[in-house]
């Protein structure tokens, strides 16, 4: 190779190290971002520090805890909402940090009851577990939890727990979901028991179905529906 050629190759290859190393250690490269911020004043200057990550420059505590808790989602590290300052924002952070690892376990270490009980009903819903459901201290929004995982599990039993409007609802899509005209008893109303016999029958193609109804224009209703031409392919 030509030496004047090679040498210029080096040349560049040891441009492009220090270049690296420059980047790696937060050098000389890096520091345009923080001279950009340095040029702001108060909350602009605040959130410009925000988008490049650096919490401790951050002088609202409301912003340099929003910034906190974006770092520790991205780490995945639950210790690092210890420097939230905010109750609630601390709360917000622990509970992002749960759902993130999918671990129950720390919702237990949420002194913000709001946030504790968003915990305990969003991996109670992901995981469909009725048991973290029942440590949800709001009793509607423990009513649900119950009401998705009775739904996603076809769990009848759980619907019983609900309020009585909740309960209706729950147990007629259970009984849609598993085409099971049975459940349909358990409805409080003749008007609720048929209009969910309809359903049970649309969805399984079932005339006989239709035949239990005793209201006669839900039960022409129902057999048009399973007449219908999606049903009947």
């Amino acid at each position: 190779m030509n030496p004047k050629i090679a040498f210029g190759l080096f040349l560049l290859l040891v441009a492009a190290l220090i270049l690296t190393a420059c980047k790696i250690t937060g050098g000389t490269v890096s520091e345009p971002d923080i001279e950009e911020c340095q040029s702001l004043t108060n909350l602009s200057k605040d959130n410009c520090y925000l988008d490049h990550n650096k919490c401790s420059k951050i002088q609202s505590i409301t912003v340099r805890d929003t910034c906190v808790t974006e770092l520790a989602k991205v780490k995945k590290d639950i210790t690092a909402c210890d420097l939230v300052v905010g109750e609630k924002a601390q709360g917000y952070c622990q509970e992002q940090i749960a759902e993130i690892l999918n671990a129950h376990d720390l919702c237990e270490g949420i002194e913000d009851t709001y946030w504790n009980d968003i915990c305990h009903h969003n991996l109670g819903v992901a995981n469909n577990k009725d048991t973290y459901c029942a440590l949800v201290s709001d009793e509607e929004q423990k009513e649900d939890c119950l009401f998705q995982v009775a739904i996603a599990t076809n769990n009848t039993v759980l619907c019983e727990f609900l309020s009585t409007e909740k309960m209706s609802n729950c147990l007629f899509k259970v009984a849609v979901n598993m085409k099971e005209v049975m459940i349909c008893q358990e409805l409080p109303s003749v008007i609720s028991r048929d209009s969910c016999r309809v359903k049970v029958a649309e969805a399984s193609c079932d005339k006989a179905i239709c035949e239990l109804i005793g209201t006669g224009l839900i039960k022409e209703n129902c057999l048009k529906r399973v007449n219908d031409a999606s049903c009947s392919k």
